[in-house]
């Protein structure tokens, strides 16, 4: 009985050594293998901070991972997989552009892009009124960072009138195309209405859109000295005279006014309306809707002639004795 109950006591102090140790070796082991997975959920030292990666529309969990491993944004291909999938499923990406302004862990980026956390900026634009498309690109190119100025300058170039001047609010990886895209959504919105009255009239839009571009170059920010200006031109073209406005001066030779001579009103081209009658070939900046409820809603008068004297102020003249008048006593 003695020896019996010693060997017994023997085999149960050997099972809760084993049983011991068993415990300790499986704590190791999995002290292992979490320290083994937060070394690869940590973000790589080479992380690219500062710029943007883009989910395209049907990418597939693999390949957006190997995509994120080659760039240098994870550690583990597979340890990305399981986690988005966990989080988000099988098709759980949401395509677009995401900001990686700071360097993140893998279950932080697997996390955004199932969830859509893009992290962008709104980037506000004001493209002011009568500017051409070659200020508006300038001012674009300097605001938002994936804007290719020659790319939108190529499209927009020959849409020269028909870009809405407004206040822009774009994403930070907004490009050309995506700017394209609002301000032309824009301006048929903004113009349907005066399109429509247009349509009923005995102008046409492209005429319409060409004097309010140079109204919004000749007359001051009050309507009715818009609708007057635009009352004189279009009588002028209506009995075949020559506008002679300085306004498309500034668009071909970059000369205001008061700069410029006499050898540049003479000397012949489109844009010259003291030498060719008619409207310019093209608007020679983008209109307000100011301007263009201006040039389809002309106010009718006696005059045939307008200048801008230093100060600002507009006279108007019935003759050409008048308008030599005005110039002799408000431009000198």
């Amino acid at each position: 009985m003695y020896t019996f109950h010693k060997l017994k006591q023997s085999k149960q102090s050997f099972f809760h050594f084993l049983k011991k140790e068993h415990v300790v070796i499986w704590g190791v082991l999995l002290s292992l293998v979490l320290a083994f997975m937060f070394a690869f959920l940590l973000p790589p030292k080479d992380f690219r901070v500062d710029t943007f990666i883009e989910v395209e529309k049907g990418m597939t969990m693999s390949s957006f991972a190997e995509k994120l491993k080659e760039e240098g944004y994870i550690k583990s291909v597979f340890l990305f997989q399981t986690i988005a999938i966990a989080i988000g499923g099988e098709t759980g990406l949401v395509a677009g552009d995401y900001s990686m302004d700071a360097a993140e862990s893998t279950f932080q980026l697997a996390r955004r892009f199932v969830k859509g956390i893009y992290d962008l900026e709104r980037v506000r634009v004001r493209l002011e009124e009568g500017e051409s498309v070659y200020e508006y690109a300038e001012i674009l190119d300097e605001k938002l960072p994936k804007f290719d100025k020659t790319q939108f300058l190529r499209v927009a170039g020959p849409k020269e009138g028909y870009i809405y001047p407004d206040t822009y609010i774009f994403f930070e990886t907004a490009d050309e195309q995506d700017v394209l895209l609002a301000i032309e959504e824009n301006f048929q919105k903004k113009t349907a209405k005066l399109q429509e009255q247009v349509a009923k009239s005995n102008r046409t839009w492209e005429e319409i859109v060409i004097m309010a571009s140079i109204i919004e170059k000749e007359a001051n920010r009050n309507k009715q000295e818009q609708q007057m200006i635009s009352g004189i031109l279009w009588k002028r073209i209506d009995k075949g005279m020559h506008l002679q406005v300085d306004a498309p001066f500034k668009y071909y030779l970059d000369k205001g006014s008061f700069d410029l001579t006499i050898a540049d009103l003479r000397t012949d081209h489109e844009y010259n309306t003291y030498t060719r009658k008619g409207l310019t070939p093209t608007p020679i900046g983008n209109p307000g809707i100011a301007t263009l409820t201006a040039a389809a809603n002309p106010i009718k008068s006696e005059y045939f002639f307008y200048l801008h004297g230093r100060d600002g102020v507009v006279r108007y003249a019935v003759t050409h004795d008048g308008h030599v008048a005005n110039k002799n006593q408000y431009l000198r």
